[in-house]
């Protein structure tokens, strides 16, 4: 999925710590159904996990049908708050979570009465390190980003 053949962790992980780290994938050209697999790997090569994730290329909703077209994440340092812009591409009703890496969650819904964007936003604390992560429930079963909170 054109993302790097290596990433290094360059930390020691303790038994029972959680890490978080990135890989940036690009999703092939042509439509279909793929899957990617990674396997970590300790620096004296010994094999500490398999990994996997599946993915859909294009086949989205059929036209007409209500759907997320995007969602922008973006982080308001002064507010203190992650910010989802969504859009859609007609009338209806999202539903959504917001989860972060200490495994918080925080769930709710906006309706559209037409195509068009609107926000919603969650709380964060400044200065601890970690992610936000956005899922759609309905109608795209999607997640989107993690945007770092510093």
């Amino acid at each position: 999925m054109g993302g790097e053949s290596v990433v290094r962790v360059n930390t020691v992980i303790e038994p029972d710590e959680t890490v978080t780290f990135k890989v940036n994938l690009k999703a092939p050209d042509t439509a279909g159904d793929y899957v990617g697999v990674w396997r970590l790997k300790a620096a004296d090569g010994e094999k500490l996990g398999k990994y996997w994730v599946k993915i859909k290329v294009g086949g989205g909703a059929p036209a007409g049908d209500f759907a997320v077209t995007g969602v922008q994440l973006s982080l308001n340092v002064d507010a203190a708050k992650v910010i989802a812009k969504i859009t859609t591409n007609a009338a209806g009703t999202v539903t959504y979570k917001f989860e972060d890496n200490g495994g918080v969650s925080n769930s709710g819904s906006v309706n559209f009465t037409a195509a068009g964007t609107k926000s919603v936003s969650i709380p964060v604390t400044l200065g601890t390190g970690g992610w936000v992560k956005f899922y759609v429930d309905n109608p795209n079963h999607q997640w989107f980003g993690p945007i770092d909170v510093p």
